[in-house]
């Protein structure tokens, strides 16, 4: 039976957790919730045509090989707004994340993201890089628990 990421990914974004990021980007709690369920999948969507290349699915194996992404951070979710500075640091990994696994495309994904949610693009930005690390981290999860060997 294939595993559904998306539902697996969303399944760690709890009402709690989708109270303090919309409280760390100063938006409303509904229009957060509905920016989240569109990032998830728009974000597995990126990472999905990326590995249908080459040189991409070398980048996402590159990532998870590095062992930053090894399902860690799924037991202590709420970490990710333990406090200001650590939400800070996970945002500007994120970011690096996005950049380099989504190139040009992080701008429209994040204007759409911001436009169909309601929310400033300033947020949707700050939301998509703190919801990349966890995706990368479920990536990483599965991909022990598939027993997957990452290319070198």
């Amino acid at each position: 039976m294939a595993t559904n990421l998306v539902d697996l990914i969303k399944a760690y974004l709890t009402p709690d957790l989708m109270d303090k990021a919309a409280s760390y980007v100063g938006e409303s709690g509904p229009d957060t919730s509905k920016a989240l369920a569109g990032i998830v999948p728009t974000t597995l969507a990126a990472l999905s045509n990326l590995a249908a290349t080459k040189t991409g699915a070398q980048q996402i194996s590159q990532a998870l090989a590095a062992g930053k992404y090894d399902g860690s951070m799924l037991g202590n979710i709420g970490s990710l707004f333990g406090n200001k500075m650590s939400t800070d640091n996970t945002i500007t990994a994120g970011k690096g994340l996005l950049d380099s696994l989504s190139g040009n495309s992080l701008g429209s994904m994040t204007d759409l993201i911001a436009r169909a949610s309601g929310i400033r693009v300033g947020s949707a930005s700050s939301l998509m890089a703190l919801i990349a690390p966890l995706i990368m981290h479920v990536l990483g999860r599965q991909q022990a628990a598939a027993g997957a060997e990452c290319p070198p």
